[in-house]
């Protein structure tokens, strides 16, 4: 037996547009534009919808910020949603450092006293406010900011953390999609169940049918949450603080 040897399945767009449709029954040559843009328009709130579904692992970046001192805010990468880890990075000559730095709650912040005190920094406060370009709480800022505290008393450490990001735009019928080969069938079949409440041929099953491809998306999705975890041991460990 002889296989391929390649594995670069990554349909574009459109060739899922058309696996929706022909999974509800209609021939895409028969589809035209505005079958295109309702498909690619619930595409981009299917996305959207993923976003809280759980830590797509696919979508966490590293970032890493060399601070400046006195200066206590700084703005998180176009499309940020979440910071799930953080350290302090120390550098002495040719060894470093690496520190925990704790989040806090928007309370536990407001209640320090002395937000511009300067020191190690060992907490963050991630404000997610969303802002608007005439006022915003961090130049350039366009998604969460990352708040220090104590105020770094450095210019020479860095702040590296990992950040969950959304997912990017369809765009256009030929891009392929921002996702990876193992959601591959969660993609079309909830795209699926999208486009048959808009488009599905009205008939004598057609509710059961809508109901069957529903029930087909929630469980490629939930199948796909599965398998897109981290393998190691959980360890846990118990955090001090005021909450």
């Amino acid at each position: 037996m002889t296989t391929s040897g390649t594995y670069s399945f990554d349909p574009a767009l459109v060739e899922v547009t058309d696996e929706a449709f022909e999974r509800i029954g209609i021939d895409p040559k028969d589809l035209n534009s505005r079958h295109f843009r309702a498909a690619r328009r619930s595409l981009e709130f299917m996305l959207a919808s993923w976003a809280n579904v759980g830590i797509l692992l696919w979508a966490v970046d590293q970032v890493t910020v060399t601070l400046t001192q006195g200066t206590a805010s700084y703005a998180t990468p176009v499309g940020t949603t979440a910071i799930l880890e953080m350290i302090l990075r120390r550098v002495s000559g040719s060894v470093y450092f690496d520190t925990v730095i704790f989040p806090m709650q928007r309370d536990e912040y407001l209640a320090i006293p002395s937000k511009t005190q300067q020191g190690l920094p060992s907490r963050y406060y991630v404000d997610r406010t969303m802002t608007l370009a005439s006022v915003p709480v961090v130049a350039g800022a366009t998604g969460p900011t990352i708040i220090l505290w104590s105020s770094p008393d450095r210019s020479t450490d860095q702040m590296i953390y990992y950040r969950l990001r959304r997912l990017q735009d369809a765009g256009v019928g030929t891009n392929t999609l921002d996702v990876p080969y193992r959601w591959q069938e969660a993609l079309a079949a909830g795209l699926t169940a999208r486009m048959a409440e808009k488009f599905m041929p009205v008939s004598a099953d057609s509710s059961i049918k809508q109901s069957s491809l529903n029930k087909r998306a929630k469980e490629a999705l939930d199948l796909a949450m599965q398998e897109d975890r981290q393998r190691a041991p959980t360890t846990m460990r118990p955090r001090f603080g005021r909450r």
